[in-house]
């Protein structure tokens, strides 16, 4: 008699686990990547703004490969007065492929405005280096659903 208890208790834990995973869209059954910023090219110059083409290195500790959709992301740079200021935050759709346990260099297009970038060439004109944070979703697609994988990453250049 008690064994069946037992039964369905540990088959309702396990239906509500499923449940749960599924509900979140598997992102639970995910590890988040590490991001680091490799490489940023100017692409365009206007009078108030520019275009940036900023290179995302995605290291994906999983062992599936993901299809990612969309990355939403914000970018600061740290003022030489040590507050973080907004360079650019957005939205890209280009889809790609991160490879399972592997390393995917991941393309944003950055938007940006003169006025924000000044207080990172401040630090730069100071110390020869730019500090930066990035934070963000990647959006994909996994053999168990859509996920969303949180990532965050900070250094300099």
């Amino acid at each position: 008699m008690w064994k069946r208890s037992v039964l369905r208790l540990v088959a309702s834990i396990l239906l509500l686990t499923g449940i749960a995973a599924f509900s979140t869209g598997c992102s639970a059954l995910y590890r988040a990547p590490e991001v680091h910023l490799v490489d940023v090219q100017i692409t365009g110059l206007g009078l108030t703004s520019g275009i940036a083409r900023v290179y995302l290195e995605v290291d994906n500790p999983n062992p599936v490969s993901l299809e990612v959709q969309r990355v939403e992301y914000l970018l600061e740079l740290r003022g030489r007065d040590g507050e973080w200021n907004v360079l650019s935050d957005g939205i890209s759709s280009e889809s790609l492929t991160m490879v399972r346990r592997g390393t995917t260099e991941v393309p944003l297009e950055v938007v940006f405005q003169y006025r924000a970038l000044g207080a990172g060439l401040l630090g730069w004109w100071e110390s020869g280096e730019v500090t930066y944070r990035i934070q963000g979703d990647l959006s994909a697609r996994g053999p168990l659903g859509p996920v969303n994988l949180p990532f965050r990453a900070s250094g300099r250049f």
